[in-house]
């Protein structure tokens, strides 16, 4: 077994800290105050129509790596229902565990060189 770079390891607690703190100011913007728009006025905000697509569609693609990755489809379904409920954030916690555990590997060399 190969050991865990510090970068690894630090790039890993980055990303789960990350992670938590968004969590953190979604959970906060769900149940403070409300903003002087609300809710409808967002739906009508064009940008806020843009950031919601460029959102999901960021989700998707993470689900997609999820699942084309060996692992039981109960784990899967539990990590995808955090990508959608959780976003971007939830992406960075899920690559922040498999940091963490070693199931993904930084590599140090790149990996186009172009020596021969």
């Amino acid at each position: 077994m190969n050991k865990m770079s510090s970068v690894q390891h630090a790039a890993g607690l980055l990303c789960l800290f990350g992670g938590g703190c968004v969590l953190a100011f979604v959970t906060y913007g769900f149940f403070g105050p409300p903003g002087p728009v609300g809710l409808n006025g967002l739906w009508s905000e064009p940008w806020f129509l843009i950031t919601m697509a460029d959102l999901y569609l960021g989700v998707v693609l993470a689900m997609g790596v999820l699942w084309v990755r060996p692992g039981t489809i109960l784990t899967k379904v539990g990590w995808s229902a955090l990508f959608v409920v959780g976003g971007h954030p939830g992406v960075a916690i899920w690559l922040g565990v498999n940091l963490l555990t070693g199931r993904v590997q930084m590599k140090t060399e790149s990996a186009g060189s172009l020596e021969k």
